[in-house]
């Protein structure tokens, strides 16, 4: 049995393809680095071209499979989950699950996240928290956002004002209230 690894590009814990990534992430790399050839089709020179045809040649050559949609009972190409692409687009929402990452209920976009958690692993946002010691999503205060959420935000370290020298909050160009004002 394969043992799951952290990938080195999305930072996920998953079965690593090779090179230290994950599938999806191999593939992604793949495709970036493909070398770019010249399609017979169109004529014009690109990444990814296989067998003498690019990607969107190949698609316009195999249209998606026509299908009735379950909601409006058009024939019309297939998009997802037995919809025609206007009615996907207009109509499925992704189902709500406990996120992963931050444990609210939203809707999932895939690997257990929520559409917020993906897009900050996505960016690369990940640290070790301060508080649990796990690699997840920082929530920027240097703990992720299950522990900023049970333990509340960290605490702002006090800090001197620059005219007075008080210790406590600060309200403005480095100074405390009092010198604010």
């Amino acid at each position: 049995m394969a043992t799951e690894k952290t990938c080195i590009e999305c930072g996920e814990i998953r079965i690593i393809h090779g090179r230290g990534l994950c599938r999806r992430c191999y593939a992604r790399r793949a495709r970036r680095l493909s070398p770019v050839k010249h399609c017979e089709v169109c004529g014009q020179d690109k990444p990814g071209v296989q067998a003498g045809v690019c990607r969107a040649c190949y698609g316009r050559a195999h249209p998606r499979k026509e299908r009735v949609c379950r909601v409006c009972g058009e024939l019309a190409p297939h998009q997802a989950h037995g919809l025609c692409t206007r009615c996907y687009r207009s109509q499925w929402r992704a189902p709500e699950r406990e996120c992963e990452e931050c444990g609210e209920q939203r809707p999932h976009h895939g690997h257990g996240l929520c559409a917020t958690c993906h897009d900050r692993k996505r960016r690369g946002l990940v640290a070790t928290c301060d508080i649990c010691n796990e690699v997840r999503l920082d929530a920027g205060n240097g703990r992720c956002a299950r522990c900023t959420r049970e333990h509340g935000p960290r605490p702002a370290a006090p800090r001197r004002c620059d005219a007075c020298g008080t210790e406590g909050r600060l309200h403005g160009h480095g100074l405390c209230e009092r010198c604010y004002r």
